[in-house]
């Protein structure tokens, strides 16, 4: 058992990083490379090492290059890259850099959000999330909404007192681990550097058949290390950089001609939900089509409660099923341009199985989306054809049940029996209505005509 112990925590650290500053490396060549140091990683290496990436701080600065398979130490891999970014007025006016999409890559080496980082002057910056450190951005008097992504704010007053101004561009480079801020003295940038910058950055981008989105910081960083020199001079800032030829800067990836990173995150979703609730494809585009309706209505939740049924929520509604066929259709998640509207979709919601896993998905383990799904749900009925509609007095009931209104939940269920007296899942809850009422005879015969043998 003794040859099974693992070593300290810090004596992995640092063997990690010194391993990674050397060149970046699989999680199988670091296992080897430290057990021949006499590093004790268990029976499991690669799951050690994961655990220690997990738990240390220090090795935040370490992510996955581009071939999903080697890991590299940020710091030495970026040192002597230099990037660059133009200011915007909003920036200046409040002393403030965002970081998406020509910051991202130094981006790596700042800390955690509510962490200050020096810079070579030894003047701070903190990488802010608004959403997660919105106090921080209240004090400088920055409005809530005025940005979503990754922010530096930097000291008050710094980029006045650094000599920037609006429209002037910053030049952000890497010493060892730590960044510099200034003022970019390039009048113009060499041309030939900057077509091979980025000829390199689309390569990688396309080097694979998967058609991917590619996170912005981890691609640059692939392109350091497949040429170190590539960006070791002051370059035009990335989001004019490696855009063009088709190429888009979605939120923080770039994505090759064709490639959208709402569809291929859609598709992600449906296969996880397919793969968790154990249905197929399309029953999990329907479990995603009416989690996105529910969600729609809790957002308007106040709004819609206060108006006349005939006004906005059918309207919306109409027009998220595809109803209009002159405006076109709106094809379902998870599908292919020209699929299926997500009205279609929904008629799979008749499955039990798929209508119960829209229930698991959309009311989880609170109360908080109960109202919404049941106004949803509700809405919906006389959109969707007459296979659904019993489904969705079903879901009705789910809801009333999770707000705790049991007989609301029980009236439902029995108006869903009067649609469609066959279907299992409002037979198997009026049986345990039944059960709790004392009915023994009416449950049992509601459970043989769901189905459920006697052994049950």
């Amino acid at each position: 058992m003794a040859s099974r112990a693992v070593s300290p925590l810090p004596q992995i650290v640092a063997s990690v990083i010194e391993l990674l500053t050397e060149r970046p490396q699989t999680y199988a060549e670091l296992a080897a490379a430290m057990t021949a140091e006499g590093i004790r990683l268990g029976v499991d290496p690669t799951a050690t090492l994961e655990d220690a990436l997990e738990e240390a701080e220090a090795l935040q600065s370490i992510t996955t290059l581009v071939d999903d398979e080697r890991l590299f130490w940020a710091p030495a891999l970026l040192d002597g890259a230099v990037f660059t970014h133009r200011v915007t007025e909003f920036e200046h006016r409040y002393d403030l850099l965002i970081a998406e999409p020509d910051l991202l890559p130094p981006g790596i080496l700042l800390p955690l959000s509510n962490s200050a980082a020096n810079l070579i002057d030894g003047r701070e910056v903190r990488s802010l999330i608004p959403g997660l450190d919105a106090d921080f951005l209240h004090e400088r008097g920055v409005p809530e909404d005025a940005t979503d992504g990754e922010v530096w704010l930097l000291e008050a007053g710094w980029l006045a007192d650094a000599g920037i101004r609006v429209a002037d561009l910053v030049e952000v480079s890497v010493t060892n681990g730590k960044l510099g801020i200034r003022k970019c003295d390039t009048a113009s940038f060499d041309a030939s550097r900057t077509t091979c910058a980025q000829e390199l950055v689309h390569r990688l981008a396309t080097s694979n058949d998967r058609g991917d989105a590619h996170e912005i910081d981890v691609l640059i960083a692939s392109a350091i290390d497949a040429d170190p020199t590539s960006f070791a001079a002051p370059l035009p800032p990335l989001g004019e950089l490696i855009t063009g030829d088709g190429f888009t800067i979605q939120g923080s990836y770039l994505c090759p001609p064709g490639v959208h990173l709402r569809e291929i995150r859609t598709r992600a979703r449906v296969d996880q939900l397919s793969a968790t609730f154990g249905i197929e494809r399309d029953g999990a585009a329907a479990v995603l089509a009416f989690a996105g309706l529910v969600d729609t209505v809790q957002s308007l939740r106040e709004a819609l409660l206060g108006s006349s049924r005939d006004v906005m929520p059918d309207a919306l509604l109409q027009t998220m099923l595809g109803a209009d066929a002159t405006s076109g259709t709106t094809t379902a998640p998870g599908t292919s341009a020209g699929g299926p509207t997500v009205r279609q979709t929904l008629d799979r919601l008749a499955t039990p199985e798929v209508a119960q896993a829209a229930a698991t998905e959309v009311l989880g383990v609170d109360t908080e989306s109960a109202a919404a799904l049941e106004l949803c749900a509700e809405l919906l009925e006389p959109m969707v054809g007459w296979r659904v509609r019993p489904a969705m007095r079903w879901l009705r009931a789910k809801a009333q049940e999770r707000d705790g209104r049991v007989l609301d939940a029980e009236r439902t269920l029995e108006a869903a029996y009067g649609l469609d007296p066959q279907w299992p899942l409002v037979l198997l809850d009026l049986a345990h209505y039944a059960s709790d009422r004392g009915d023994v005879e009416r449950g049992l015969s509601l459970l043989r005509r769901a189905g459920v043998g006697p052994d049950d």
